[in-house]
């Protein structure tokens, strides 16, 4: 592992650079990383967070560095989301209570960020790969193993939205993250150099629908020295960054960023070994991805019409020329009307659609995108 200088600030213009704070291999695989001002390596902050969940749940505080994460997840899997709802009761309260001053604090006019900047250099780990993965029910279930804090993650009932409970360094946010237009912020940066960008509001879930924060992510293929990496490397780079309200306080910003590194480097690992299992499988998660990114070149065929309607049918250029398959009708909710749906569709390029039309962006989101892994016949 390699720590290199610090970074001057944390803003935006520290992250136009091609050199991290951080060079590790982890499992065989190389993972540059800047963000956090304190620079340590993956394990680091991830040892520390599990320290803190292992005494929110009372538990033997003198456990090993070793055994802290083996014991902490069997405790988190052996509690129910509402017995972990009830378990954190207190908790999630003193949680809102912070965050409605923060937003009660914020100017409206600044905003700060928690931001990890990675690049992961995992073979078979792409851009379109990682973002397919995050629409696997594989993703959903590995939740509570990819962060200490990481608790509850499951499907809402209102459309494009997921139920979550986490914590940051012990401020455990019971929370709703729902995808959102990315454009209606105009203090996130415009980031053209990245293909594939996405933003979804943090709402809290006491009954106020107060939206306390933005989590923005971002990603890219990367290759070489330009983009810091040695000759010759290919990686993805994710920036990821959690926006808040200029009232936030900045030790707050500071524990989120180490929590969206480890968040990432998890991630990338538990892809990696999601497709090597075949647990996931890229081309049954294309539709959902075009869905949410159809201006992907070289992945959606778009041809001469849009991919917003229902069902979805996606015409696959990795390989079959032509051949469509159905996004099942079951995911997009169109607020109590039902819309029929196939498996597969057989397109022409350059055809039309044979069903009307419609913006999905407020039926659907990434969590709606889900299990849709079954393949036309």
């Amino acid at each position: 592992m390699v720590v290199k200088p610090l970074l001057p600030v944390l803003g935006l213009a520290a992250f136009a650079h091609a050199t991290y704070d951080v060079v590790e291999e982890i499992s065989g695989y190389k993972f540059y990383h800047s963000g956090p001002t304190n620079a340590a390596t993956k394990s680091s902050y991830e040892t520390k967070f599990c320290h803190t969940a292992l005494q929110k749940f009372s538990a033997d505080t003198n456990v090993s560095d070793a055994a802290c994460l083996s014991t902490l997840r069997a405790l988190k899997a052996s509690k129910t989301p509402e017995e972990l709802l009830s378990h954190f009761d207190a908790d999630i309260r003193e949680a809102d209570a912070t965050w409605h001053a923060v937003v009660h604090d914020s100017t409206g006019a600044a905003h700060v960020a928690a931001t990890a900047d990675v690049v992961v250099v995992v073979p078979g780990i792409t851009s379109l790969s990682f973002a397919a993965y995050y629409l696997s029910a594989y993703a959903q279930e590995s939740y509570q193993k990819i962060n200490a804090e990481h608790y509850i993650n499951r499907d809402d009932s209102a459309p494009g939205t997921q139920e979550i409970l986490e914590g940051w360094g012990g401020v455990t946010t019971h929370f709703s993250l729902a995808t959102t237009d990315r454009g209606q912020f105009s203090y996130l940066p415009a980031l053209p150099e990245f293909a594939i960008k996405v933003a979804s509001d943090k709402i809290l879930r006491d009954g106020t629908g107060t939206k306390f924060g933005v989590v923005d992510i971002a990603l890219q293929d990367v290759v070489g020295p330009q983009a810091g990496l040695e000759e010759g490397e290919q990686g993805v780079h994710i920036l990821s960054s959690v926006w808040y309200g200029d009232g936030a306080p900045r030790g707050f910003v500071e524990v989120e960023a180490e929590h969206v590194v480890v968040k990432i480097v998890n991630h990338a690992l538990n892809a990696k070994a999601g497709y090597d299992n075949g647990a996931i499988v890229l081309r049954e998660l294309l539709a959902g991805l075009c869905a949410l990114f159809p201006t992907m070149g070289g992945v959606c065929g778009l041809n001469s019409w849009r991919m917003y309607f229902r069902p979805v049918c996606v015409v696959d250029t990795l390989g079959n020329h032509g051949r469509g398959y159905w996004f099942p009708a079951r995911y997009f909710r169109s607020f109590g009307s039902k819309v029929p749906g196939g498996w597969l569709c057989k397109l022409k390029r350059n055809s039309s659609p044979s069903v009307a039309p419609v913006d999905i962006s407020r039926y659907v989101g990434a969590s709606r995108m889900r299990r849709s892994g079954r393949r036309g016949r």
